[in-house]
């Protein structure tokens, strides 16, 4: 039973907020056959190996962890020729487009682009390209301090490196295939978290290392005022009098139109004058 123990103890120490529910299913759930013999360290070596993965720190000696971003906004006399610009200052400072949208909006045309500048240049970046611009209509620079949360996750990696030799040993302990089986699949898990760790680690060094600027370019287009065309006393006459002509046989087509009506009212109307002129005799 001495593997078991040790597997326990190794979920009971490990049991952080990343990957917790795993190392405690290693410790709860596990049970190893009594012939695999294993050597559980002192409670001194355990401190020794907590110490060298998690060396204590005060805060100066961690480098911030800073996330930098940008909004920029103004107009272009031509989007081409800003675009050439924009393209030479970010060879000058490594940067790069990662996105790109050109459009028509109404009155304007406009261009969206998304960079990425090296951190160490960010400010001087922004100040070059206002330099050239003239002015921003809209300028809106953003800076999270990710520090908590990157040695956070530091830290548990570490640890859950350190479970990961543990486990590691176990195996090379383990004798049988029931033994070996169940190790391999907690040593599965505990790997599928060094990943993932890895990867979020991966993807916050790359947001401090490179700051993201979002600019906007747009151009104005220019509205020609039409002047209404001038027409002559003899073009104007010319088309009242088409005009009228057009009127007029609209309403000959409306009366036409109305044929049935007219074949009713004319015999009752012819009906009533002679009914009203008896009547007046009488």
């Amino acid at each position: 039973m001495m593997l078991a123990y040790m597997l326990s103890g190794c979920g009971d120490r490990e049991g952080m907020r990343f990957g917790e529910k795993s190392a405690h299913k290693v410790g709860s759930g596990m049970r190893m056959s009594e012939d695999v013999a294993y050597e559980a360290p002192s409670s001194a070596a355990l401190m020794q190996t907590e110490s060298s993965i998690n060396p204590s720190k005060s805060s100066a000696d961690y480098a911030k962890k800073l996330v930098k971003t940008a909004y920029l906004e103004y107009k272009v006399g031509e989007l081409d020729v800003e675009k050439q610009r924009l393209d030479s200052l970010l060879r000058e400072v490594k940067g790069y487009v990662a996105n790109e949208t050109e459009r028509k909006e109404y009155q304007r045309y406009t261009m969206r682009m998304t960079l990425k500048v090296p951190s160490r240049s960010f400010e001087e970046f922004i100040a070059r390209l206002e330099k050239g611009a003239g002015r921003f209509d809209q300028k809106t620079i953003n800076t999270e301090d990710i520090s908590m949360q990157y040695y956070d996750l530091d830290a548990r990696l570490k640890t859950k490196k350190a479970l990961e030799t543990r486990y590691l040993e176990i195996l090379r302990k383990a004798k049988s295939v029931e033994d070996i089986l169940k190790v391999e699949q907690n040593l599965s898990m505990v790997r599928e978290e060094i990943e993932a760790a890895q990867s979020r680690l991966q993807l916050m060094d790359h947001q401090v290392g490179y700051s993201k600027i979002e600019v906007l370019l747009y151009k104005p287009i220019a509205l020609v005022e039409q002047q209404p065309e001038r027409k002559s006393f003899g073009e104007r006459l010319k088309a009242a009098m088409s005009e009228g002509w057009y009127v007029f046989q609209g309403f000959l087509l409306f009366v036409l139109g109305g044929w049935a009506f007219w074949l009713v009212a004319i015999p009752v109307i012819y009906v009533l004058r002679l009914w009203w002129k008896k009547r007046k005799k009488k």
